[in-house]
């Protein structure tokens, strides 16, 4: 686990100052044996699988009440399912994750901000693989304001949402378009996540 911090810089030409910075990615470039975390796919009626705790923490001090904090994620994650039928084949399909940041302690800390976003396949494959995947990006920003204590923590959760796709054989005979009924977990590859303590009227 990478971990960078910095205390107060000013900056002369805005009169907000960088009071306190923590940064963490997975995996460290200088550490090896990173895990990837797979985020188990929702069982119907539910939208959503169970939230599971990525393996980073940003760690915030030296902050009042009047401060932001910034928190800013990046997740790289993949998803897919596994080929099935006669080529050449058309394969359409998207998959929904959910990642959220929490103060304090993940899943029953503070939710502060959610996001969903959506990956999708579109391809044409004209030879067998094991497995059809798309690796995503996924990055987004979330302010915590009005904040209490001196000291706070931060986590990030990932939740894989549903996922629906069909292929359509496009060889002489052609074909109707067959649902896909088997999807990967969604894994997690790679995680960043930062965070900035940021005094807007120097107090």
């Amino acid at each position: 686990m990478k971990r960078n911090r910095c205390r107060r810089r000013r900056h002369h030409k805005v009169e907000r100052l960088l009071k306190w910075y923590d940064a963490v990615e997975v995996p460290d470039p200088m550490v090896p044996g990173f895990t990837i975390v797979t985020t188990p796919l929702p069982t119907i009626p539910a939208t959503f699988g169970p939230e599971i705790t990525l393996p980073v923490e940003v760690r915030l001090r030296r902050i009042n009440s009047d401060d932001r904090e910034e928190l800013k994620a990046t997740i790289v994650w993949t998803f897919g399912f596994p080929f099935a039928g006669a080529v050449p084949q058309i394969e359409v399909a998207s998959q929904q994750m959910q990642f959220s940041i929490w103060r304090d302690a993940p899943l029953t800390g503070t939710r502060l901000c959610t996001v969903i976003d959506s990956g999708h396949i579109t391809e044409i494959l004209t030879a067998p693989v094991t497995n059809v995947t798309n690796t995503l990006t996924t990055t987004f920003i979330c302010v915590d304001k009005n904040v209490s204590g001196r000291r706070h923590n931060y986590f990030l959760t990932a939740a894989a949402g549903m996922a629906d796709g069909f292929t359509v054989f496009i060889g002489d005979q052609g074909g109707p378009p067959s649902p896909i009924t088997t999807f990967i977990a969604p894994i997690i590859n790679e995680v960043h996540l930062d965070g900035s303590v940021i005094d807007e009227n120097e107090t």
